[in-house]
């Protein structure tokens, strides 16, 4: 978006925004990609997908959605249990082998908490690299206690586990603000 231009207040005018934006970009031979990540209700994103073809779309969701002739549907497995662990050590850092290997069931069972999706092992790795003397085992049964919490949670809560929190407690006034509203967003 150019720079001067204001974001709608509604959505409506926000999705009207959203497509002229496309259709500019479209006119002057010009292609987005845009990639809407976990995506649970198709009827959440109908108004996202582009009308002109040469802008693309990736939806990646865990339901199945009906196919259609126009789409490419790729159906992907779950990251199988050794390259699971082989990402979590390499993303760990120089001791993720070791660490991955000193606790090795602790570890499967991290994957398996982080339903062996590359983003979050590497979420995960990133907060076990911080702290070098946390065993993987303590760290997975923090998280499943945590996974707990989020189970309970309405959509109308303001859910956060420690995990989270602790990481809004370590960031600066704004990105704090910011990870406190983004917790309020229903999924």
């Amino acid at each position: 978006m150019r720079a001067g231009r204001k974001i709608p207040e509604t959505a409506g005018d926000q999705a009207t925004l959203y497509h002229r934006l496309l259709d500019e970009r479209a006119a002057a031979g010009e292609t987005s990609l845009i990639w809407l990540d976990n995506v649970g209700d198709r009827g959440r994103i109908e108004g996202l997908i582009p009308a002109n073809p040469v802008h693309r779309i990736v939806i990646t969701t865990r339901e199945t959605f009906p196919r259609s002739a126009s789409h490419l549907c790729i159906e992907l497995d779950l990251m199988p249990m050794d390259e699971a662990l082989e990402l979590l050590a390499h993303a760990i850092g120089d001791d993720g082998a070791e660490r991955i290997a000193s606790d090795f069931g602790a570890s499967q069972h991290l994957a398996t908490l982080c339903d062996r999706l590359p983003l979050a092992l590497r979420i995960v790795a990133v907060l076990l690299a911080d702290e070098p003397l946390r065993t993987v085992g303590d760290f997975a049964g923090e998280l499943e206690e945590e996974a707990h919490v989020w189970t309970a949670c309405t959509t109308t809560s303001v859910c956060r586990p420690r995990s989270v929190r602790s990481l809004v407690q370590a960031a600066s006034t704004e990105q704090s603000a910011a990870f406190s509203l983004l917790s309020q967003i229903p999924a």
